[in-house]
């Protein structure tokens, strides 16, 4: 931080939004990140961030991120993206997955359940049904299915889930369109 002192920076909020870190990195002059565990503005307004690689920002943000969640297996969650660094996973790869997982562990306290440990294959049915019944495409459905999976997979060698819930995968295959009717010709 140079010669000035800690007293000369206020902190933005860490819980702010992603289009909310943009617009502090477009405001101090270059590309939007969305991935800044903290954001200091000094007395004069200029933005400082603190020098952190792509992936420790990543990091931050991700489990910044989570401790406004209130949902079951939060914990478990932490421990998964700290373990997705661990494995030099790419810094866009956490807010991808984070999303797949915010979803459906909201679709999990929805049904009623508090505990990963309740999960169940069906739980994973109601999200995909969800998930396409929201208009998305097959590709982001299986994306996000496939987060999920890499999840649950990671839970269930912590033995937290049950291994029965990825026995057999669901696989996503696109449906077969129907032929289009001849016009007549007369």
């Amino acid at each position: 931080m140079g010669q000035m002192t800690i007293e000369d920076y206020s902190i933005i909020s860490a819980k702010e939004t992603l289009t909310d870190f943009g617009r502090h990195d477009l405001q101090a002059g270059f590309l939007p990140s969305i991935l800044l565990p903290e954001i200091y503005r000094g007395k004069s307004g200029k933005v400082f961030y603190p020098e952190y690689t792509q992936e420790e920002k990543a990091l931050h943000w991700a489990l910044n991120r989570l401790s406004g969640w209130e949902l079951p297996g939060k914990e478990h969650v932490k421990e998964y993206i700290r373990s997705m660094y661990r494995r030099n996973f790419r810094p866009r790869t956490y807010a991808s997955a984070l999303t797949a997982i915010y979803d459906f562990l909201t679709g999990v306290r929805d049904a009623g359940k508090t505990r990963l440990e309740e999960i169940t294959k069906h739980d994973i049915e109601v999200f995909i049904e969800h998930e396409q019944d929201r208009g998305l495409m097959l590709s982001t459905v299986r994306t996000k299915l496939h987060c999920v999976n890499a999840f649950l997979g990671y839970a269930m060698d912590a033995g937290v889930v049950n291994t029965d819930v990825l026995a057999r995968r669901i696989r996503l295959r696109k449906p077969e369109t129907l032929p289009r009717a001849m016009d007549r010709m007369m």
